[in-house]
């Protein structure tokens, strides 16, 4: 496994994270 693959697979569990949080508070 390549490290930019590391670094890519990061960034999306990343956003995705942040979307699922911004998604709870939009609901809250």
């Amino acid at each position: 496994i390549s490290t930019a693959m590391i670094i890519t697979s990061a960034l999306i569990e990343g956003v995705t994270l942040f979307a699922v949080i911004i998604c709870l508070l939009a609901v809250l």
